[in-house]
């Protein structure tokens, strides 16, 4: 379970992370945290976008041990296809069976995007209306906080903008994903408050094959 407030004295606007999940192969732990990474967050597993299937990432187990025991901080994510407020109460007991006495000392957080990362998918949840997405982002978060861990809510500015109602989640974090020219020196112009940014999708760190997200935490 994650103290934030410790967390965040201690790296403050040095917090840089990445996220990472199977489609990065297997990851040389030791390499990125000699790199100077602070934080991962690891893709635990999704839902399928037609049929519904609760899905385990490949590589989430290897890279929970593994990250931790070079002394990286890790939260997990979970990709979404939930359609209501009991879906998403499904996925976080997924979630929560999954990690299976994985400790970890970051957030448990619900993604929330297109399904396959773009329009045009006809993900099963792509086109529900913005209540009962809300309704499926509060089962989710709100069964994470019953376990006594901190959920947080990822998505692209657009998505939390116009695809959610913010004001009825404003007591979960916000990851926000939005890739800026210049970034991370050049920042991003979303008016609401968002505790960890990601800011492209094209870094490059050491121990890890091809381009990999990087992320900022305040």
């Amino acid at each position: 379970i994650l103290d934030n407030v410790e967390f965040v004295a201690i790296y403050g606007d040095k917090y840089r992370g990445i996220d990472v999940s199977q489609k990065n192969g297997i990851v040389n732990w030791r390499q990125v945290a000699n790199s100077g990474i602070d934080f991962a967050m690891i893709r635990i597993g999704y839902r399928g976008y037609r049929g519904a299937t609760l899905v385990l990432d490949d590589q989430a187990i290897y890279n929970l041990r593994e990250a931790k025991s070079f002394g990286i901080k890790v939260g997990v994510y979970f990709v979404t296809q939930a359609t209501n407020y009991w879906e998403g109460q499904e996925e976080a007991n997924f979630v929560l069976n999954n990690l299976n006495g994985h400790t970890i000392n970051g957030f448990i957080v619900i993604d929330v995007e297109w399904a396959g990362g773009g329009e045009g998918k006809n993900g099963r949840a792509d086109y529900i209306s913005k209540e009962d997405r809300t309704q499926a982002i509060k089962g989710f978060c709100e069964r994470i906080r019953s376990a006594g861990y901190n959920p947080m809510i990822y998505a692209n500015k657009d998505w939390l903008n116009n695809k959610m109602n913010l004001s009825e989640l404003s007591s979960y974090q916000v990851w926000l994903a939005h890739y800026v020219k210049g970034a991370p020196n050049n920042k991003s112009d979303y008016k609401g408050n968002y505790l960890y940014w990601q800011y492209t999708n094209t870094g490059v760190v050491k121990g890890i094959n091809g381009f990999v997200d990087r992320n900022k935490g305040f």
